[in-house]
């Protein structure tokens, strides 16, 4: 591969990861993307198609196709992506919480929450994947681990405490003793 063509893939890449921060702004909860929106995914995907072989099959790019994938409302093909980047590298947290998000809304939750539970193998003091595993875990039913792991993401991170008063995931266990003594304590 010459310069030319590594420089160019390099800004794409840039582009890319730039178009999907913005979209990722634009975009609110589980709302389907705008047609404006939907047609700067649909260029982000283009453009990582016709990156170089090695760009395009880099893990960056791969990560960048499954978020675009995802917010096109494209779920298997973005958990198709994000899987390749998490067998590819086991301490992807992004690409870990991707597919517990895609799993979630495609009514596989026991997927959703294997995942997770594997992400946290390689990267057991994450925040984020306690909290995710949490809500996971709460709409599944199981209070005593949602809690554990609640307690494990808040212990990190503090700010969840924070988030969990508006997450709708927490509401099958918002009134359980348990989870209201965690959530309820001074910031």
């Amino acid at each position: 591969m010459n310069d030319v063509q590594l420089i160019r893939d390099a800004f794409v890449l840039k582009e890319s990861a730039g178009a999907i921060e913005l979209v990722e702004r634009l975009l609110h909860g589980d709302q389907p993307a705008s047609p404006a929106v939907e047609r700067l995914l649909d260029s982000v995907l283009a453009r990582l198609d016709r990156l170089g072989s090695p760009a395009r099959d880099a893990l960056f790019a791969l990560s960048l196709r499954g978020e675009a994938l995802r917010a096109l409302g494209r779920l298997p093909e973005s958990i198709q992506a994000f899987q390749e980047v998490a067998e590819r590298d086991r301490e992807a947290i992004a690409a870990w919480v991707g597919l517990g998000w895609c799993h979630k809304r495609t009514g596989r939750l026991d997927l959703a929450i294997d995942c997770l539970r594997q992400a946290l193998i390689a990267s057991p003091d994450e925040p984020l994947l306690h909290y995710n595993l949490a809500c996971y875990l709460s709409l599944s039913g199981d209070v005593a681990a949602a809690v554990e792991h609640l307690t494990r993401a808040i212990s990190r991170e503090g700010s969840y405490r924070t988030l969990t008063r508006e997450e709708r995931d927490f509401d099958p266990i918002r009134s359980d003793p348990r989870f209201l003594e965690l959530t309820q304590l001074a910031v």
